[in-house]
């Protein structure tokens, strides 16, 4: 999920865009933005699907129903590739390079970390 503005029958909205499976998530009040979903349950949740041959009921129909909304703030993004740039060097394998230079983010407090703000442990 990414937060954009976007464009959807002419009318300009800011929300959720559900990239991998290509998608617009609404609810009873309209689109959907980071506070609806954080609000949860959210009143007649359901996706406009933009990409029919990606849809995945037990995805959408029975995991979301129960997710937990986390954000990673744009500033860390930002943080987290500038170290890469950095110190990157070519290993070889992408697998490799991930699990390496993710590893000297983390050692270097530069690896983004996912804020849940309203999730309590059980």
């Amino acid at each position: 999920m990414i937060r954009v503005p976007f464009v959807y029958e002419g009318v300009e909205h800011v929300g959720l865009v559900d990239m991998s499976f290509g998608g617009l998530l609404v609810g009873d009040r309209g689109m959907l933005d980071v506070a609806d979903v954080d609000a949860a349950p959210v009143p007649g949740w359901s996706q406009i699907d933009l990409n029919a041959k990606a849809r995945f009921p037990d995805y959408h129909d029975n995991f979301l129903v129960g997710a937990i909304v986390g954000y990673v703030p744009s500033s860390e993004i930002r943080d987290y590739y500038a170290f890469i740039e950095r110190v990157y060097l070519t290993v070889g394998a992408d697998m490799a390079e991930k699990f390496f230079f993710d590893g000297l983010a983390l050692l270097f407090g530069r690896l983004p970390e996912v804020y849940v703000p309203r999730y309590t442990a059980t």
